[in-house]
């Protein structure tokens, strides 16, 4: 089965602890009472660490999007371009618009087909543009679009109806964001630097340059997006129906906890990517809580002796002391 000719993959900002500055007028007379809190206890199961995101970095690199935005002469070849990823778009939702209808003008199959001819296209002409003295051109293309993207976006979320312009620029990426539970209403759940995010990944994807050190995300970039995928897991249409089922059927305590598994396997493969890219993410903490909240307590108690062995006395020892006392609650309970 083809799949559809493009997926825009898509806050709140945490902090690890909370530590108030009158914690230092403390007299020495309750060292004992202080020294009591950091005796390892049973921890609830709370919310997994997310990642910390360099507000600095983000606002930079915003910053220079916006500079580039403001660009109006291009090439002709970079303006071709610009009319390809147009084209790519509006085929995205023909298709969508074909894959629910009875009787399509075209079928989903013929314009995969177009896709595929399309792509050859921006293929040829961006290879073209890959030379030390285009790449600007490149750049500042991708901001342009993305700029009428966060323009388009917030007019649809004023006015609840979506421009040709957006269709054009972003195709079904309204359709896209309430399959999955990221639209409520007329209100996408991202911020605007998880939408920035979301349509650069989006652009390079389909120009071809995602793995490009000049245009892939930065690490800050990844994070945003990590968080708040972390923060709001996906709810396709499978999953919202298989909860209502549980609940028509007079299930509620089950149709909760089953998308709440859904929720954390969702979360540890968020987890387990960032893993691969962010050395500062409290990867064995974050895996131990969402392995444990998934009754996978032998997996938990690897991810807690790979957290001791590598880091016994750093940021989160107690907390990651706490959670194996739960795990073996969980495999003993008294």
């Amino acid at each position: 089965m083809k799949k559809s000719p493009s997926k825009i993959l898509s806050k709140s900002f945490s902090r690890e602890s909370f530590r108030p500055t009158w914690l230092g007028a403390v007299p020495v007379a309750s060292a004992a009472l202080v020294a009591l809190l950091m005796i390892p206890r049973r921890a609830a199961l709370e919310n997994v660490p997310l990642p910390t995101v360099d507000q600095r970095e983000i606002t930079a690199v915003e910053a220079t999007d916006d500079e580039l935005s403001r660009r109006t002469i291009f090439p002709d070849d970079v303006r071709f371009l610009g009319t390809l990823v147009r084209r790519f778009h509006t085929l995205d939702v023909e298709h969508e618009v074909a894959s629910k209808s009875v009787a399509p003008a075209r079928t989903p199959d013929e314009i995969v087909d177009e896709v595929a001819k399309l792509r050859m296209e921006i293929d040829r002409v961006v290879s073209a543009l890959l030379t030390p003295g285009r790449l600007q051109d490149l750049r500042a293309l991708r901001a342009v679009q993305e700029r009428i993207f966060l323009t388009e976006l917030a007019r649809f979320e004023s006015e609840g109806k979506e421009s040709q312009e957006l269709s054009e620029i972003a195709g079904s990426f309204v359709v896209r964001m309430r399959d999955v539970g990221w639209c409520v209403g007329n209100h996408i759940l991202l911020g605007e630097s998880e939408r920035r995010v979301a349509y650069k990944n989006s652009w390079n994807t389909i120009v071809g340059v995602s793995e490009r050190s000049d245009f892939r995300l930065t690490l800050d970039e990844l994070r945003v997006q990590t968080r708040f995928e972390m923060l709001y897991p996906t709810q396709g249409p499978r999953l919202r129906g298989a909860a209502e089922s549980l609940r028509t059927a007079g299930k509620p305590k089950e149709a909760e906890a089953y998308v709440a598994h859904a929720f954390d396997v969702y979360r540890l493969e968020r987890v387990e990517r960032l893993a691969k890219i962010d050395a500062t993410y409290p990867t064995s903490l974050a895996k131990m809580i969402l392995q444990t909240r998934l009754h996978r307590t032998d997996m938990a108690k690897e991810s807690y002796y790979a957290r001791i062995e590598s880091n016994p006395e750093g940021d989160y020892s107690l907390r990651t002391r706490n959670l194996l006392l739960t795990i073996r609650h969980e495999e003993s309970p008294e």
